[in-house]
């Protein structure tokens, strides 16, 4: 009489229950399996880990595979405090899974593709205990291809994330990265085993694109601007991604999210060259007052200010749309500083009660046809524009 229990055993370092589509893992309480990565015929798991799905031949991993557990069954998945490894490719493909899956405090090492196209809707760290500092460190494609929405990395313990932990996670909209994280380093290809636990290697790439692929991304927030800076560092795919610009401490996927988060005062940094607003018209709402920084970067678009204190600076707009300027202001201030414009019809359009500076860069204007009037500045109405460096290539 097995009690209900439709299937059970050890695998590695964990006891394991498969009961009415619920998988539960446990620390074993029994005799951990041999090892069979080092081939000794001594060497065991630890207790607690859940070991690799890897088949080997004689201490060599040739494939994926080796399940106990029919992966198909797995409803609900629970993991006991006291697992302290989940390893590569094990919890991969739970394909019916539902609902919530909890990774304890006790876990250290998640494996490469761990949770690969499983589809839990949540996934949560659980909170460590006060004064506990034992590291986590996220393998490759550790949660590649989930229908997660939102995520939190853990704000308690270090983690340390390798490449492409959250790639092709199409419904992921919102993640948080707190200032705990530690590390971030790019691909190695050899993130199979439960005792990988390594954080710097030089034959690894420096691109992590921990979020590549995913389209419906909105916002990333980091708990430090030193973690920030670590992850741009290290995310040098961002072609892959759609990680546009910072305000503060938080990324935005949509330049227009942005200037509605920096309009009191606030700042954009372009992480990117990027397309910026609908139609390529990017919007100042009324009385804004914000700085738009370039950072070297291209933004392809028209800036339109009706009325604001608006300040460019330090990269290239380009506007491929001869129906309006690439720089629109009609009343506030407007500052641009070391810019350059390439726009299908004016570069610069200051007209009405603007007091305007403009300090360095190049503006050129498209010589155009038909009725239109296309020139480097133009400039009309109550607008006081000075000048104190640039270029201006076009009909003034």
């Amino acid at each position: 009489d097995l009690g209900g229990v439709i299937s059970g055993g050890t695998w590695g370092g964990i006891d394991w229950t498969l009961v009415d589509g619920t998988l539960t893992i446990t620390p074993t309480t029994g005799n951990p399996e041999l090892n069979p990565n080092f081939n000794d015929g001594t060497t065991r798991y630890a207790v607690g880990a859940w070991r690799e799905a890897v088949i080997y031949n004689n201490g060599e991993a040739i494939e994926i595979g080796g399940y106990p557990y029919d992966r198909s069954k797995v409803k609900t998945l629970i993991i006991e405090e006291g697992v302290i490894s989940i390893g590569s490719f094990t919890a991969q493909s739970f394909t019916n899974l539902t609902g919530e899956v909890v990774i304890p405090y006790t876990v250290n090492y998640i494996g490469q593709e761990a949770f690969q196209k499983s589809t839990m809707t949540t996934l949560t760290f659980a909170p460590a205990p006060e004064g506990y500092d034992e590291g986590l460190c996220i393998a490759q494609g550790a949660f590649k291809n989930l229908i997660i929405e939102e995520v939190s990395l853990p704000a308690d313990r270090p983690v340390h994330l390798h490449a492409w932990v959250f790639n092709n996670c199409h419904n992921l909209k919102n993640v948080t990265i707190p200032a705990t994280v530690a590390s971030f380093h790019g691909t190695n290809h050899i993130d199979y085993f439960d005792d990988f636990n390594q954080h710097s290697n030089p034959t690894w790439t420096h691109s992590s694109e921990i979020f590549a692929y995913n389209e419906n991304m909105e916002t990333v927030e980091f708990g430090s601007e030193e973690v920030m800076n670590q992850f741009y560092s290290y995310n040098n795919g961002t072609l892959k991604d759609y990680l546009k610009a910072n305000v503060g401490l938080v990324t935005y996927c949509d330049v227009d999210d942005a200037i509605d988060a920096a309009k009191s005062g606030g700042t954009i940094t372009l992480v990117k060259n990027t397309n910026a607003g609908g139609d390529n018209k990017l919007n100042i709402p009324a009385d804004a007052n914000i700085t738009i920084d370039l950072k070297g970067k291209n933004m392809t678009c028209s800036i339109l200010a009706p009325n604001a204190n608006l300040t460019v600076k330090n990269g290239t707009i380009t506007n491929k749309d001869a129906s309006v300027s690439a720089i629109e202001i009609n009343k506030g201030t407007l500052t641009i500083e070391n810019v350059n414009v390439n726009s299908a019809r004016h570069a610069l359009r200051i007209d009405g009660e603007v007091t305007a500076t403009i300090n360095g860069g190049t503006y050129k204007a498209a010589q155009g046809s038909g009725t239109g009037t296309y020139h480097a500045a133009n400039i009309s109405g109550a607008a006081i524009v000075t000048i104190e460096d640039g270029t201006f290539v076009g009909p003034k």
